[in-house]
């Protein structure tokens, strides 16, 4: 697995751009995450993402930006489906490219500066 994955820890703003250019898929494996802002940022750099089907995760299942799997379930079964979906999306580079682009148009478009000031000012 080493060949294949790199664990890239806790890293400062200034190397975050350089470490989702070098990416192919962005994996949170928190049950507890809530705000979501790492898979935004993944995601604006068209990185698809791997996460669990709670919270924040729940609304970008619908933007098809990667893969959310079930926590309804027992824990072999979550353990199974977080495995493979890893596993294909480092496989499937049409799967990736196409996950990766709809996260990036979502995020693109719904989270810009202007869309964050409409959201809280309204039309001005």
């Amino acid at each position: 697995i080493r060949d294949h994955v790199k664990l890239m820890g806790n890293r400062p703003m200034s190397q975050i751009a350089e470490a989702s250019r070098q990416a192919d898929v962005f994996v949170l494996p928190s049950l507890r995450e809530t705000s979501g802002n790492v898979l935004l940022e993944a995601m604006a750099h068209g990185v698809p993402v791997v996460g669990f089907d709670t919270s924040f995760c729940s609304q970008l299942k619908d933007q098809d930006c990667g893969i959310f799997v079930n926590t309804d379930q027992p824990l072999a079964n979550i353990q199974q489906e977080f495995c493979k979906a890893i596993a294909d999306l480092g496989r499937e580079e049409a799967l990736r490219t196409r996950k990766g682009r709809n996260g990036y148009a979502w995020v693109n478009q719904n989270f810009t500066w202007e869309e964050k000031f409409t959201h809280v000012y309204g039309d001005v």
